[in-house]
């Protein structure tokens, strides 16, 4: 673990991504996002370069950052 997050502080979540990218279950997978007050549906799009949440709603693409959002399976 020691190793891994010297090479996250080194260089960032891109090494990372690809793994990330092939255990992301909910990849593809509609989404309910709560963002304090706020909620809404969406579909899992990954995570970007930076490890920000890609969702996309209406057509449109949104990059979402974690400390902030809550994510459940949409039904």
């Amino acid at each position: 673990w020691v190793h891994m997050l010297d090479r996250f502080v080194a260089e960032g979540f891109t090494p990372f991504a690809e793994a990330w990218q092939k255990l992301d279950m909910l990849y593809r997978k509609p989404v309910t996002v709560h963002t304090g007050t706020h909620s809404f549906t969406a579909i899992a799009q990954g995570v970007d370069d930076t490890g920000a949440l890609r969702v996309e709603t209406a057509g449109r693409q949104q990059r979402l950052l974690s400390g902030e959002v809550s994510l459940r399976g949409a039904p």
